[in-house]
């Protein structure tokens, strides 16, 4: 079940790329982050989006190559968690901790996590 509510979490990141880009827009803009990237603000939303919506597919989809995606998850959502902390939403970085800690009890206790 903590895969599948990490999976919406990714679902409902990936639509407001494309329904509302200018949040992430303003969430980028205040980070760090148009300093350190060759390609606009506006592209990376897309890419952002296009990335979430993949892993929001393949955690829903489980199977062999959850686990992969699951790691992938947990450095992603520690980006996402710099690029908050950076940008001054300090409460927000906070969230994403809780999101980074369930994805890592899902690859470090599998056991415990899917019984």
């Amino acid at each position: 079940m903590i895969r599948i509510g990490i999976a919406f979490a990714f679902l409902a990141n990936s639509l407001t790329a494309f329904i509302a880009p200018q949040d992430f827009l303003n969430l980028l803009n205040a980070s760090f982050i148009p300093n350190i990237i060759p390609i606009a603000s506006s592209l990376f939303v897309v890419l952002i989006g296009v990335n979430d919506a993949l892993v929001a597919i393949l955690l829903f989809s489980g199977g062999r190559a959850a686990r992969m995606i699951e790691w992938w998850a947990i450095v992603w959502l520690i980006g996402v968690l710099i690029i908050k902390a950076t940008g001054g939403g300090y409460l927000d970085a906070l969230e994403e901790v809780a999101f980074v800690s369930m994805v890592l009890a899902l690859v470090t206790q599998p056991e415990v996590i899917n019984r």
